[in-house]
């Protein structure tokens, strides 16, 4: 008598929601990165919470490592991302020397070209927060401008929110610092 195969009972494929939530646990974590998603629509359309945290109010400068795995990670949550906060966060005594304002400045213009490079996002919206509010504080924030996405929001968080609307003061200041930095960058 000839022994015939065990059936095998048919897979049931696996639900694509939890498939998505696979490759995204897969993704290594970050301590400047936080994630979250939420489904709507029955469950199939994912909206993707990505909060980017730029935090250079530690002691010391935070080292390069930590900034060449952000730039390496970044671009893997760009499929499951739809909207997107990026904060930074620093310590205004710091200056512009080695760890000051280019700096800081060259650190979110990296974060701006991943975002144009992988990213296709619904929403983003961008904070500073400050202690006092300062033009010299602000300049790292105009490598914000150099997004290809224009329906951001920028605000700046000293003790209250404020909103920088569009043509005001801040934004032609922080607009024209950043074409002042990409005009000498070119010209190097």
């Amino acid at each position: 008598m000839s022994e015939q195969p065990i059936a095998k009972s048919p897979r049931r494929p696996r639900n694509k929601r939890y498939q998505r939530q696979g490759r995204i646990l897969a993704i290594p974590t970050h301590p400047f990165i936080q994630f979250t998603t939420r489904y709507f629509a029955g469950n199939s359309v994912l909206h993707g919470y990505l909060r980017v945290m730029l935090n250079f109010t530690t002691d010391t400068w935070p080292s390069h490592d930590i900034f060449t795995s952000l730039f390496e990670i970044l671009p893997e949550y760009a499929p499951y991302s739809t909207n997107v906060y990026i904060g930074m966060v620093f310590k205004e005594e710091c200056g512009n020397g080695p760890t000051g304002n280019d700096a800081r400045r060259s650190v979110l213009a990296k974060v701006v070209e991943q975002m144009n490079e992988h990213f296709d996002f619904v929403k983003l919206h961008f904070v500073l927060h400050l202690r006092y509010f300062s033009f010299d504080h602000i300049i790292p924030a105009c490598a914000i401008y150099g997004l290809h996405f224009q329906q951001w929001t920028f605000d700046i968080l000293t003790d209250d929110v404020s909103h920088i609307a569009h043509d005001s003061v801040v934004d032609r200041y922080l607009r024209g610092k950043y074409y002042m930095s990409t005009r000498n960058t070119l010209s190097v």
